[in-house]
This record gives C-alpha cells, sequence and structure tokens, in this order.
C-alpha cells in the first residue's frame, strides 16, 4: 500500500465514496487498513541509560553546589608535586 489515500484513488475514483453509507466507508477502511504494512512504520527502540557518576558524600559539608562539580570537571589537571617541592615563583616586571 502505498503512504495515503491521495496516491492510493485518484480524483475520480473520489466521488464514489461520497454515496457510501458510513457503514460501507468503515467496512472499506477496515479492508485497507489490513493491507498496510505495520513494520515500515515501527519505532526504533531506544538503547540503554548510562549510569550516573559516583557522588562522593562529605558529612561535615552536606550541600554540593552542581555548579562547582562542573567547574571541577573542567578544570585541567595540575600535576601533583613530589615530598619537598615548590612550585615556581612568577615574577611581576611592572
Amino acid at each position: 500500500m502505498d503512504e495515503c489515500l491521495n496516491t492510493l484513488i485518484t480524483p475520480e475514483e473520489w466521488a464514489v465514496f461520497q454515496t457510501f453509507t458510513p457503514e460501507a466507508m468503515a467496512a472499506w477502511l477496515l479492508a485497507t487498513a489490513q493491507q498496510v504494512q505495520l513494520r515500515k512504520y515501527r519505532k526504533h527502540p531506544r538503547g540503554p541509560k548510562n549510569t550516573p557518576p559516583t557522588r562522593t558524600h562529605d558529612p561535615k559539608k552536606p550541600h554540593v553546589s552542581v555548579a562547582r562539580l562542573l567547574a571541577q570537571r573542567q578544570q585541567p589537571k595540575t600535576p601533583s608535586l613530589k615530598r619537598g617541592e615548590r612550585r615556581p615563583m612568577i615574577d611581576h616586571v611592572s
């Protein structure tokens, strides 16, 4: 079957339906609907949901700002210093 009734029936053939009773029209629609291939219109199933990240909870700080968590994810990781090392000092020249 084609996609819609306009492609199934020419305008001249539509004149026949004007004389149909509601029961005859319902019978014709049922017969036409039985020929539709429903597999063409099947939806694609959704994939599985991703698991949310595990949350860390500090009893001393019960509230955690989502904005702060997102900002921490955006910051680049700084290399950790070994014991006894210091970060280099930056001289400001005026």
